[in-house]
C-alpha cells in the first residue's frame, strides 16, 4: 500500500525542470576555468561554420576573461575590452552598457538565470543528455529566434549552448571542461598588444 505514494514522488522528481538544479551546481564555483569551441554557422549555408577555440575565466562580480588565437575579452567588472586579431583593434566598453548575450560568460549567466520549455533525452555517442529549450521571451535571450542547452545529467553540467539569430545565424559554445579556478590579481588586467588601434568607445 505503500507503493504508490513513492511512485508518485518519483515521478514529481523526475519531472523537475532541469536548469534550476544546473545553475544551483554553478553557483557552489566562485570561479570557473572552461576551455571550449566557438562556432558560428551562417543562415542558409552559403559560407562554412568557423569555429575557434578558447578558455573562459570568470570569477563572481561579472568578471571574465576569453583568451583565443584571434579574439580576446576581458572584464574586470567596470570594463570590457574586445581585441580582435584580425584588425588588430581593441574596442573599449562600459561593461552596464554591453549585451550581455553577446559573449559566452554573459550567455551562460543569462540561460542559468532563465527557464526551460521542454526538456528531450538525447544520445551523443556514449553520452547521455538532456536537450534544454530555453524561454526566449524575455531579455536578453529575446533577441534570438531560438535557444537550446545541452546537460550531462550526471553531474548537471552545461555542455553546449547554441543560440539562432532573427536572420538563421547559429551560434554554438562547446564547453569542452569546467573545472574551479581562483581569480590572480592580474587575471582581468588588459594591455593592449604592441601596434593595435584603441578605440575608446566609452565616451
Amino acid at each position: 500500500m505503500r507503493i504508490l505514494p513513492l511512485l508518485v514522488l518519483a515521478a514529481a522528481t523526475f519531472a523537475d525542470p532541469w536548469l534550476p538544479r544546473v545553475a544551483q551546481n554553478f553557483k557552489q564555483r566562485p570561479g570557473a576555468k572552461i576551455p571550449l569551441e566557438w562556432t558560428v554557422t551562417p543562415a542558409g549555408g552559403f559560407a562554412p561554420p568557423r569555429t575557434t577555440k578558447g578558455t573562459l575565466k570568470f570569477a563572481t562580480g561579472n568578471r571574465f576573461r576569453f583568451d583565443s588565437d584571434g579574439l580576446i575579452a576581458v572584464c574586470d567588472g567596470t570594463t570590457l575590452w574586445q581585441w580582435n586579431g584580425s584588425t588588430n583593434q581593441v574596442l573599449i566598453h562600459d561593461a552596464a552598457k554591453v549585451d550581455p548575450a553577446s559573449l559566452p560568460a554573459g550567455l551562460l549567466d543569462a540561460a542559468m538565470v532563465g527557464s526551460e520549455t521542454s526538456a528531450t533525452a538525447v544520445k551523443e555517442g556514449s553520452r547521455s543528455l538532456e536537450k534544454l529549450v530555453l524561454d526566449n521571451s524575455r531579455a536578453p535571450m529575446s533577441k534570438f529566434s531560438g535557444a537550446w542547452m545541452w546537460v550531462d545529467p550526471s553531474d548537471m553540467r552545461p555542455v553546449r549552448i547554441e543560440v539562432e539569430d532573427q536572420q538563421g545565424t547559429r551560434t554554438t559554445w562547446n564547453l569542452l571542461k569546467i573545472t574551479g579556478w581562483k581569480a590572480g590579481p592580474k587575471d582581468f588586467v588588459f594591455a593592449a598588444p604592441a601596434g593595435a588601434e584603441v578605440v575608446d568607445l566609452r565616451k
